[in-house]
């Protein structure tokens, strides 16, 4: 982003979403393929080992979109939008839980697992969303190499020095002065000289 290459910001969004993905997907199959261990490994019985199947074979797959969360609020932070990241997260917390896990509890503990893994997909999704979104966006306003270049400010001081301050001979050399067409010439002359 700082070099104005906003195309690279999409990529770099794309890129995070599919390490993610790979990730989860990795953990995902541990767990799966390790559910009968960590049920063995607990001493789980009745439903606390159908909860940790459940979860295993299922209910992890919802770390796609939590991941997909957590890669668009770094997108958010970093692109300047950190009030996205804090939305989203607090309405995952609060929007994305307390009604989906209170409509699961009428179908008991199972239900409250599924209600907040649907809740938290939910928020990861339009996370997802509104990051390319925004990703699109700055791309869209990237320069293109066959356009005029756009014309570079001048850099300007984030605050003025005092000229009467211990800096002022600092602030003279930061400060641009306007340079008269004597001076120029005078200049020029002198280099001219052998």
């Amino acid at each position: 982003m700082g070099a104005g290459q906003y195309r690279r910001v999409q990529e770099g969004l794309r890129d995070s979403l599919l390490f993610m993905v790979a990730s989860v997907a990795v953990a995902w199959l541990v767990l799966a393929l390790g559910q009968g261990v960590l049920i063995r490994a607990f001493s789980a019985e009745g439903q606390a080992a159908e909860l940790i199947s459940l979860f295993c074979s299922w209910l992890a797959a919802s770390f796609f979109f939590a991941g997909g969360l957590f890669v668009a609020n770094a997108s958010f932070n970093n692109l300047g939008h950190p009030l996205l990241s804090t939305g989203f997260n607090w309405g995952r917390a609060t929007l994305g839980t307390i009604p989906f896990a209170w409509w699961g509890s009428h179908h008991g503990a199972a239900g409250v697992l599924i209600g907040q893994a649907v809740g938290s997909s939910i928020f990861g999704l339009l996370a997802v969303v509104v990051a390319f979104r925004l990703a699109a966006k700055l791309a869209r306003q990237e320069v293109r190499p066959d356009a005029a270049p756009a014309p570079v400010p001048a850099p300007v001081l984030d605050a003025p020095v005092a000229p009467t301050s211990a800096h002022a001979e600092a602030a003279a050399l930061a400060t641009p002065q306007p340079v008269a067409a004597s001076a120029v010439t005078a200049t020029a002359a002198s280099a001219a000289a052998p």
